[in-house]
């Protein structure tokens, strides 16, 4: 980015550029030391005060380093460097506004530096201001087209919105301009462009190319435990698997220089390959261990969790109870409808969007975040909670409003020539809890309940390393206490809503009779019946979920009563079930 150094000596520009790779390597105690030497020498530059906001960020200090940071960006030398770094302390500790705000004031002062239109272009897709990135990533691609970071950037920005031949082109060329020297920063930047790579192959049906890319890079790195996980879920171990061996090596050999992140990767990537092979008790000992180290990284309470669930069955009235409160909307709404895929996570979400998508009068947006984001933002953070909840919900004018933006931003994901779909999927599970506010706000939207055999679909989230979110799936007892409130909820939507909007179909069901279930879903929608249903796993479109890889093979049975070999280990989990396993 920019460099406001001309004014420093060369010889204090060394010890700027040793101090920065000390950081980069981990070695605090020498970016300090660099750092004392240059204050006696340069004591009032932005460069000067970037370094130290930064040293500060390694050391833990992260409210020093942001006045630090804060410092930088008001000096008359400020670089653009100074106000990124800013935005990104700020997105890491939640304040992700404010880091917006940042990235907006660097714009304004950067208009030429392609990284700051860049990184405002996420900042802006995060709220769901998908044309504004749009334009951003167009532009800073424009004024910096071989700059590693915009190619980066522009292949996030594709892969987020479902553009992935865009994104697997931008982030091969970002490879292509990478030259793998030994720096520790060039090697992390190509560690980081190939994962991204392996990802965006794998959520776009390419598995034999995302495997390809991970072991590419296993080969130069073989220490990179994210590329280990990734290509667990992408490969099917057997016994006697070469790569089982290479993970435990590293797993014991290295555990000194493994990170809590590395040793999470490790684990749930062997427990995924004993899983495969068929030895439960391997498998379940490294899943325990990967979900206990992931649990302790954040605090969370069930208790809180769960009644929030029930208060959401109390406060949100069902479309069939409050028809003089429901939304104003048309008689003949515009096109496309919402359809809600709901349910917990592993039900076969993915599943029924892959099969409803192939139809050519739907589009599946995949898990849109645009409902809870929204939920907070025009009811507040502390609904279902807050006392006056119920008066919420039941206003027009803010059914109205959440119906507006809703539609708003969830269209702006369909891609040119799909304006004119009968139907929009949103599959995110979570919204199970929303079904209620969904009919009062879009009375003409309808919702699919996904149901699977509760230890089947607890297990199967216990073995998963989500990418963000599911708090609820780290430990089995809260796991299982979590499955007993969802169900709970949807008991009482399942009484309360009405039919032609409320849908539900079971996995083994589906998986025992597609044609069937097809032809109920797509009667369901009032949609004519189509042949290329059945051929789901042929549809080329992105699917950016756990089950990524599942969907993109025919049907198959083998996920059934799964939980029957790992009986002895679910104790904790059938205890919150309430179940006692025949």
């Amino acid at each position: 980015m920019t460099d406001n150094s001309s004014e420093i000596p060369e010889s204090s520009r060394n010890v700027f550029e040793g101090a920065d790779q000390q950081l980069q390597s981990g070695n605090i105690a020498a970016a300090k030391e660099a750092f004392e030497e240059i204050s006696a020498k340069v004591p009032h530059t932005s460069r000067l005060k970037l370094l130290e906001a930064r040293i500060l960020v390694a050391d833990g200090k992260l409210a020093e380093a942001a006045k630090a940071y804060e410092n930088a960006c008001n000096m008359q030398d400020a670089s653009a460097d100074a106000f990124t770094d800013l935005a990104k302390l700020l997105k890491s500790t939640g304040n992700n506004a404010q880091a917006r705000e940042v990235l907006r004031i660097a714009f304004r002062k950067f208009p030429q530096t392609p990284q700051v239109a860049a990184k405002l272009a996420l900042a802006l897709l995060d709220e769901g201001h998908i044309e504004q990135a749009r334009k951003l990533i167009d532009y800073s691609l424009k004024i910096g087209p071989d700059d590693l970071e915009v190619l980066e950037t522009a292949g996030i920005y594709c892969r987020a919105t479902g553009s992935l031949e865009l994104a697997i082109e931008h982030f091969g060329q970002a490879l292509q301009k990478l030259t793998l020297a030994s720096s520790t920063k060039r090697r992390t930047l190509y560690v980081r462009l190939s994962l991204q790579l392996a990802e965006a192959h794998k959520e776009y049906g390419e598995v034999k190319s995302a495997e390809s890319t991970l072991r590419l890079i296993l080969k130069k790195m073989p220490e990179s435990t994210r590329a280990w996980l990734i290509l667990s879920d992408v490969m099917r171990f057997k016994k006697g698997s070469p790569e089982i061996k290479r993970m435990q090596q590293l797993l014991v050999n290295h555990s000194g220089q493994l990170s809590l992140s590395d040793r999470i990767d490790l684990n749930f990537a062997l427990g995924k390959a004993w899983m495969d092979i068929g030895d439960a008790k391997q498998a379940m000992s490294h899943l325990n261990k990967a979900n206990q180290l992931h649990r302790s990284q954040y605090s969370y309470d069930i208790e809180a969790v769960c009644r929030r669930l029930k208060n959401y069955g109390r406060t949100c009235l069902p479309v069939a109870q409050s028809n003089d409160t429901q939304a104003q909307t048309p008689d003949t709404p515009d096109l496309p409808l919402p359809i809600f895929i709901v349910g917990m996570p592993r039900s076969g979400t993915t599943l029924v969007e892959q099969i409803l998508a192939t139809h050519p009068k739907v589009f599946g947006a995949g898990e849109l975040t645009t409902l809870p984001r929204l939920k907070n933002t025009v009811l507040g953070l502390d609904f279902p909670d807050a006392p006056d909840s119920k008066e919420r919900a039941a206003s027009k004018e803010v059914l109205s409003t959440l119906a507006k933006l809703y539609l708003q931003e969830s269209r702006q994901h369909l891609p040119e020539g799909f304006e004119d779909n009968h139907y929009l999927i949103d599959k995110m599970p979570g919204n199970f809890m929303f079904c209620g506010l969904i009919l009062a706000a879009l009375p003409h939207a309808k919702i699919v309940h996904c149901r699977r055999n509760p230890i089947d679909t607890c297990l199967s989230c216990y073995s998963k390393y989500f990418v963000s979110g599911q708090s609820f799936t780290y430990d089995l007892a809260e796991l299982g206490r979590y499955y007993r409130s969802y169900e709970k909820l949807m008991s009482h939507w399942r009484q309360k809503l009405p039919k032609e909007k409320f849908f539900e179909i079971d996995y083994e069901d589906l998986v025992a009779d597609i044609e069937r279930e097809s032809k109920r879903l797509v009667e369901f929608l009032g949609l004519d019946w189509s042949e290329d249903l059945l051929a789901f796993h042929n549809t080329k479109r992105a699917v950016r979920t756990a089950s990524s890889n599942q969907v993109r093979q025919p049907i198959y049975n083998t996920s059934l009563e799964r939980w029957r070999p790992y009986k002895n280990e679910l104790k904790p989990l059938f205890d919150a079930l309430s179940i006692k396993p025949d």
